[in-house]
């Protein structure tokens, strides 16, 4: 319980810590991760102070009685199929974070569900073109980007193909490219539902942001380090960013602050090892708060049923 507290009483300041240091100074992974712990923080918070409020207002007289009542007339079976012991309150306390998650899941799912569907609606007149896997599509936009549902795929279109020379495209492609290999489609849907659920936190959106950023970062590194033209991938860049980005997927500008990748890739701007080691210790600070709350909630939640008045929340 202590532990716990502790951990709450400090998760706001550290999840708030990485907007006050230059993460772009670091490399981009040690960055991502820091960024990631931040939002699973942000998450982890919310649900545990939505599970300590509606705990705090469940022990209320009124509402312990309709609990008590839903638990045994409308769910009557509920607490027999779980193994657990007759204590509603306890019980519904204990579910929130489950409801939260789920709740964000659907959401999410609703959303990738629509950009889904935009996504199919728009390339099922792309052509495939290459061994590997990539499409390209008829739009009078300068598209160069990578699928964030579905099949993986590189989706460049025809006003591209005309705009930028061979070696912007060569560049551009493989930090699309990067994406698939480094797995970072699955990175952004994690992120984006642990954003879904400490929306209500100021900065999330921040965070989220943050982290895509970080993610082009590392894109950018993959693919300079395969074609070594730095200055192509900065020009493909630059034609790209006036482009808005297609619904469902992930444009070679991105969405980030597009001059800081530029700087770094035309050399103006290096990595500083004090932001590298900052970014380290953010990171192992952030993961040993994480499993501060991980451990210690299941056993704080399963003493909500004892309630603000010290006794156990039980009605035969």
């Amino acid at each position: 319980m202590t532990a716990l507290g502790i951990a709450l009483a400090l998760s706001l300041p550290l999840a708030a810590l990485p907007h006050c240091i230059r993460l772009h100074r670091a490399a981009p992974v040690t960055a991502a991760v820091v960024w990631m712990l931040a939002l699973l923080v942000r998450a982890l918070v919310v649900v545990g102070v939505a599970t300590f409020l509606f705990a705090r207002v469940a022990h209320t007289d009124p509402v312990e009685a309709a609990l008590n009542w839903c638990w045994h007339e409308v769910l009557p079976d509920v607490p027999g199929w779980l193994g657990f012991a007759e204590h509603p309150v306890a019980h519904a306390a204990v579910a929130v974070p489950v409801f939260a998650i789920v709740a964000a899941v659907l959401a999410h799912a609703v959303g990738a569900l629509r950009a889904w569907v935009g996504l199919r609606r728009r390339l099922s007149g792309a052509t495939s073109a290459g061994r590997e896997r990539t499409a390209v599509l008829r739009d009078e936009e300068i598209v160069l980007a990578v699928t964030r549902l579905g099949r993986g795929r590189v989706v460049v279109s025809d006003r591209a193909l005309a705009v930028m020379d061979d070696d912007e495209l060569a560049a551009g492609m493989a930090h699309e490219f990067a994406h698939l290999h480094r797995l970072h489609r699955p990175l952004l849907v994690l992120a984006s539902l642990l954003a879904t659920m400490g929306r209500p936190l100021p900065g999330t959106a921040g965070a989220q942001r943050e982290l895509g950023f970080q993610l082009e970062r590392d894109a950018d590194e993959w693919a300079v380090k395969r074609v070594r033209d730095p200055l192509s991938l900065a020009s493909a860049i630059c034609k790209a960013a006036g482009a808005c980005e297609p619904r469902g997927m992930a444009g070679l500008a991105g969405r980030g602050p597009v001059t800081r990748r530029l700087a770094e890739l035309i050399g103006e701007r290096g990595r500083s090892p004090r932001a590298e080691l900052m970014a380290r210790v953010v990171a192992v600070t952030l993961a040993g708060l994480v499993l501060t709350l991980a451990v210690a909630a299941p056993t704080w939640a399963s003493t909500l049923g004892a309630g603000p008045r010290g006794h156990v929340c039980s009605h035969d």
